[in-house]
């Protein structure tokens, strides 16, 4: 059955109407949101400039003691899509309007070049092929950016500042102590050991958010990443 995805003329764009209407596009849309990349990443910016309080100007002292409603959240209950792949969704729309896509390039190209500034540059890169040739593939892209985004390296490592409360500290001396290790030692492995953690439990769910799919050991954002997610939809599908 074709979905309706035509924007809706409406008078006034904030009555109830006008979101229930818009919302029940959505909702269709989300249905097979795989196919619909740019259709769901437009409707949502859409929405995000018509429904969203905090892009609406409202003063602050209006909102207080009232129920603030959460655009994404709401959204996101709605349609059954994690805030996550939502927001990348309307990132990639966003950044990439109807009059710069291109066509011939997938959506995930346009996905991984959206968050840089040379974005448009990187993606006509993917067309600079023999004549009859295929464009670049999605490992290329990411080895090309990564090779003209690399930030230089002054320091092996990145000292980040670390306040914490005097008792907190009080007791990471108690415990140096008793171990008989310098503070900054038992410091680092503590800070060490949560920031593993805390990476394997990002892993997980920005992939998840990302591919709707979740590989261990494989990071979302590391090279051919993303190819192996888009070969593996790509053999859900014709099974």
């Amino acid at each position: 059955m074709p979905v309706d995805t035509a924007v809706v003329e409406v008078k006034n764009p904030h009555t109830p109407e006008a979101y229930d209407a818009w919302l029940a596009r959505g909702k269709a849309l989300a249905a097979d949101h795989n196919d619909r990349q740019w259709l769901l990443g437009d409707w949502l910016n859409e929405g995000d400039d018509s429904y969203n309080v905090q892009n609406l100007g409202i003063p602050s002292y209006l909102l207080i003691g009232a129920h603030t409603p959460n655009f994404w959240k709401d959204v996101s209950a709605e349609v059954d899509l994690a805030v996550g792949t939502l927001k990348n969704l309307a990132l990639v729309a966003r950044r990439f309007p109807p009059d710069k896509r291109i066509t011939v390039l997938s959506w995930s190209h346009h996905m991984v070049c959206a968050p840089y500034e040379r974005r448009y540059e990187y993606a006509l890169a993917c067309l600079d092929v023999p004549e009859g040739k295929k464009p670049r593939s999605l490992g290329w892209l990411q080895d090309h950016i990564a090779a003209n985004e690399v930030e230089p390296e002054t320091k092996e490592r990145v000292t980040v500042p670390l306040r914490l409360p005097v008792s907190v500290i009080k007791k990471l001396k108690e415990v140096a102590r008793h171990h008989g290790k310098h503070l900054d030692k038992v410091v680092y492995d503590a800070c060490a050991s949560a920031i593993h953690d805390y990476l394997v439990n990002q892993e997980r769910e920005i992939s998840l958010e990302i591919y709707g799919r979740y590989d261990e050991g494989v990071w979302p954002f590391q090279t051919g990443a993303i190819v192996r997610y888009e070969q593996a939809k790509a053999y859900r599908r014709k099974r």
